[in-house]
């Protein structure tokens, strides 16, 4: 079995004078009312527009700030936050923002809403996808109908408005352990008193492999980090029948149930870093790089791990 969980937010700071401690207060529903649309979109999910959003999945890869953690990244949450605060955008932030996907507003709320609605979902495999807006309960601060309706259309999104107080934490680490089934319990332990907005996408994902790892295919063995440290672990070992390779790297792809989902793993050539491979990456080389597997067999070996990541894209995007 494997899970995948990432939650991501995104918080709108605006410079406002004044603002002081609220007491705690439920948060009011701002969706009461509005009812999303029957959207209806011609684009294919596996067309041009993909090329875009991986190669927008690299760059932002290629962006993160180096440092000594593992780095755990979900594009598809990041896309989906910001194209919600895109869709109340205009002028130059509309379009920095269209420059840094590449793809127009209207191409990229099409492309995320046929992409959602494809996913599969079955008894061994789950993919939980939630979006939802946040706003201060501050008299400078008014959300249009326009911008709760567009991504409610295409985003699902709801809406909420309330004091930032410590309450809204519990409410907003509540709502992400409702949408992720429990396995995000929070992501939020205070809220800045210049913070007036969050977008929130939480995504998880669990699923059983086509191929069970048997307790027999588990054993010991001594796994090498990039600065040459080794430490004892269990491995996951296995014989994979998809190949990929390019000039500076080999691994394969292992399905999960149905064939539905699949896991690819890279790993370097020998004297080749993670971060030296990553910045000679584009989106075009990782799409072919997936498309151009070969019918081989392979025999890995998978350190069995857990992991946690936070991280401020600020910088990155910018």
């Amino acid at each position: 079995m494997m899970r995948r969980l990432t939650a991501l937010l995104l918080c709108m700071v605006l410079l406002s004078a004044g603002l002081t401690g609220c007491t705690s207060a439920k948060a009011t529903d701002l969706m009461t009312g509005v009812q999303p649309g029957d959207r209806k979109t011609s684009i294919d999910v596996t067309g041009p527009e993909a090329a875009a959003v991986t190669d927008f999945a690299v760059r932002l890869l290629q962006n993160l700030p180096s440092g000594e953690e593992n780095t755990l990244l979900s594009p598809v949450s990041v896309l989906c936050a910001l194209a919600m605060t895109e869709n109340g955008a205009k002028g130059e932030t509309l379009s920095q923002m269209e420059t840094v996907f590449g793809l127009d507003l209207a191409t990229l709320n099409h492309y995320l809403y046929a992409y959602t609605k494809s996913l599969p979902q079955g008894d061994k495999y789950q993919l939980s996808l939630a979006n939802s807006i946040w706003l201060r309960d501050d008299a400078h601060l008014t959300v249009e109908p326009a911008f709760l309706q567009t991504n409610a259309d295409w985003y699902g999104a709801g809406a909420f408005k309330a004091p930032f107080d410590h309450s809204i934490c519990k409410e907003i680490n509540r709502w992400v352990e409702d949408h992720t089934n429990g396995m995000i319990d929070g992501v939020l332990d205070k809220i800045p008193a210049e913070a007036m907005l969050y977008l929130i996408n939480a995504l998880a994902f669990e699923a059983e492999w086509q191929s069970v790892y048997e307790t027999t295919q588990v054993w010991q063995d001594t796994f090498t980090a990039q600065d040459g440290t080794e430490r004892t672990v269990d491995f996951l070992h296995s014989k994979e029948y998809r190949y990929l390779s390019d000039d500076k790297a080999s691994g394969f792809i292992k399905y999960y149930a149905d064939n539905q989902y699949a896991f690819a793993a890279l790993l370097p050539d020998e004297g080749v870093s993670v971060s030296d491979y990553v910045a000679g990456f584009t989106g075009e080389k990782l799409h072919d790089l997936l498309l151009n597997c070969t019918a081989e067999p392979v025999y890995t070996s998978i350190p069995k791990f857990e992991t946690e990541y936070a991280a401020s894209l600020a910088e990155t995007l910018q």
